[in-house]
């Protein structure tokens, strides 16, 4: 750049940016450690070509993200561009005194990197990577992941195409509003505002950083990943296995990090060894420890991020403690983590820190683009449709709403006889649950043993070998687009051997509850089914639970419940037409309001009410599930209450019944609906 640019300073000082040495907080008793292992329920499950085999040193990785920043640089001055000088600062976005918690918490120096390093370096890669005039603004921008904890935080990389169209100052739009852009009218739009929104559909998250505390436990945890052939954990299940059957995603074609052009090894990919026999008998884990005690596995860590990453489908991994750094590089056909040597942001030269993480925005966006280009040339898959409906159409008939809610997530068929499988469900101690769906196909099933909730009658099992007919075997599904729900909800197969080696088949329900919260929910939610199953008649109302079961290898609590039909927000998604104007709505919120009579005279206020919560299934008969919020009162008979307790009940049924409408109307999000205590 030509030294008389007013944007050359700026621009040197981005380049030779070095971060501060980290100040130390006074009075902190002890540094942060750990309180839990990072591995998450789903991080077991990752299907067995997807995970990670092998960890590898990249020494020049930071020169190739060098050469990245030189080559973006010489290419946009070589076409006579020029930056504008308003609107960039390196200095921090916000001041670094603003933070939460203390000072070592790992959120902190999330907090600490996207105000400095992350925030200039976005600015000149979107920049860059641009072709387009326009002014500073991130078209990546690092958005944090809420976690539990305060030892490690994490944030995504993701991509805001429609910042494009921030007014300049003529007050003309940069590029146009590709969420207003019509179809037919999308080959008008420039090329790079078009291949960045579809970009964005395809990878809403292109990369991932992962923080840690600058304690000696975090910096012990990033200065200790090292190559080797690494050993993935599963869960602790023996005698069963599961092979994949999807297919890896492709990498970038011949980038300047492709292991290939820089004479790294890489191991040939996963072979499918074919179809595992079924075992004599199934070894189960004992109940594994989740505190972290003296030791720290750092293969955890690097496990956590690599499913994360899969997840995401990104390519690069940045793990950050504050005081060290590495940056790794997923390649997908070999499954190997290609690992950057230790970086000090404070010291780091040829590169300084500020060029080698421009270069590492500008590159992760190329391989973005790159692997868009790949995808975008494969075939359309071949995905289920949803019904006809016009929009002029008055409602659909009962028959299609059932007909087409079975084609999209049920198979009726070889679904055995309901009373015996059921019993054989009640009798059976252990669950094996297998995820099968997208990137997942459980190496191994998860073990999930009976809870009963009730200390005197929840003795601690010492038996770990089981025959196949004493275990139940759940095949997981696509978890269900739930907007209410914290909860994962899954389709699950469940299959069922008899002595006789005869299986069972049946359609299932399977609630996965993961924090703390979601635990808690779903504990109170199946204490409130106990509770209503006193009552015989009580399943005409709600969807028969057969139990709760709790993971071995994590606190993941499973509640296993028979398929209750449709759900009131998916029908109104497949009918966009109905609404309670419609005589077939108002008939199911009739019959509803009357369940939900039932269910409050049995002691039960539901209190959390919506479309996702109301189900319609065989026969339009509705059923509510849901009751994770809910309170149970139990009381004597109604001659023993007096007229104040009777109007204080009328009171808290009409309030039920205005959420039950209100969920019906589609405004049970309204502000005076949140508080569960409203009713």
């Amino acid at each position: 750049m030509d030294a008389n640019d007013p944007f050359s300073p700026y621009l040197e000082e981005a380049l030779n940016y070095k971060a501060d040495p980290l100040p130390r907080a006074d009075g902190r008793p002890e540094p942060l450690k750990p309180k839990r292992i990072p591995l998450t329920f789903h991080d077991r499950h990752l299907s067995p070509n997807l995970t990670c085999r092998r960890v590898v040193e990249f020494p020049q990785i930071a020169q190739i993200l060098s050469q990245v920043t030189d080559k973006s640089i010489a290419y946009y001055l070589a076409h006579k561009k020029t930056f504008p000088v308003d609107g960039f600062s390196v200095l921090p976005k916000e001041s670094l005194l603003s933070r939460i918690g203390t000072l070592d918490d790992a959120r902190n120096m999330n907090i600490r990197y996207k105000r400095t390093a992350g925030h200039f370096s976005s600015l000149l890669a979107s920049h860059l990577f641009y072709a387009g005039p326009m002014p500073w603004t991130n078209l990546f921008e690092l958005v944090w992941q809420y976690t539990e904890n305060d030892f490690s935080s994490e944030s995504t990389l993701n991509l805001f195409p429609e910042r494009l169209v921030v007014n300049n100052r003529d007050s003309e739009p940069i590029a146009p509003n590709v969420q207003s852009v019509a179809p037919e009218n999308r080959d008008t739009m420039p090329y790079q505002v078009r291949a960045l929104h579809d970009a964005q559909n395809i990878f809403p998250h292109v990369a991932l950083w992962h923080f840690l505390p600058p304690s000696p436990t975090g910096m012990m945890i990033v200065r200790r990943i090292s190559s080797g052939i690494f050993l993935w954990e599963t869960s602790g299940t023996k005698g069963l296995k599961n092979m994949p059957d999807n297919s890896v995603p492709e990498d970038a074609g011949r980038s300047l990090w492709d292991p290939k052009l820089n004479n790294l090894k890489t191991r040939p990919p996963f072979r499918n060894s074919g179809i595992v026999k079924k075992p004599r008998h199934i070894t189960i884990p004992r109940k594994a420890d989740k505190s972290v005690n003296s030791r720290v596995d750092v293969d955890q860590y690097i496990q956590h991020a690599w499913a994360r990453a899969v997840e995401t489908d990104s390519t690069f991994i940045v793990i950050n403690c504050g005081v060290y750094e590495r940056i790794g590089i997923r390649h997908r056909a070999s499954q190997t983590l290609f690992i950057s040597p230790l970086i000090d942001p404070t010291k780091c030269n040829d590169p300084a820190y500020g060029k080698l993480h421009i270069g590492l925005y500008i590159a992760i966006a190329e391989d973005m683009i790159d692997r868009f280009i790949i995808q975008s040339k494969r075939p359309p898959q071949v995905s289920r449709t949803l019904p006809d409906v016009s929009p002029d159409q008055e409602g659909p008939t009962h028959n299609s709403v059932h007909s087409s809610h079975n084609d999209l997530l049920h198979d009726n068929s070889n679904i055995n006889d309901s009373s015996s499988i059921t019993r054989e469900i009640r009798e059976r101690e252990v669950a094996l649950i297998t995820l099968k769906y997208g990137v997942y196909c459980s190496p191994v099933p998860a073990t999930f043993l009976r809870v009963q909730l009730n200390p005197s009658t929840n003795a601690v099992s010492t038996k770990t070998k089981f025959l196949p007919h004493e275990c139940l075997e759940l095949v997981l599904d696509q978890p269900f687009e739930n907007v209410s729900a914290k909860k994962s909800i899954h389709n699950a197969k469940l299959l069922v051997t008899l002595n006789s080696g005869e299986v069972l088949h049946r359609k299932l329900v399977v609630k996965l509850a993961f924090s703390h919260e979601q635990r808690q929910e779903l504990q109170n939610e199946y204490m409130t089914y106990k509770h209503m199953s006193q009552f015989e008649e009580i399943e005409q109302y709600c969807v028969p639970v057969h139990g709760l079961f709790e993971d071995q290898d994590s606190d993941t609590l499973a509640m296993v419940m028979d398929y209750g039909g449709i759900s009131l927000r998916h029908l109104y998604q497949l009918y966009p037409a109905l609404n309670l104007s419609h005589p077939w709505i108002l008939e199911l919120h009739m019959s509803t309001a009357s369940k939900l009579r039932h269910i409050h005279a049995k002691g039960v206020r539901h209190r959390n009410l919506s479309p996702d919560k109301i189900l319609i299934g065989e026969g339009n008969k509705t059923k509510i599930v849901g009751f994770g919020r809910a309170v149970v009162s139990v009381t004597d008979s109604q001659q023993s209450r007096t007229a104040e307790e009777e109007g204080h009940e009328k009171f808290l049924f009409d309030r039920e019944l205005e959420r039950l409408w209100a969920a019906f109307g589609g405004w049970h999000n309204y502000p005076e609906f949140w508080d569960p205590d409203y009713s």
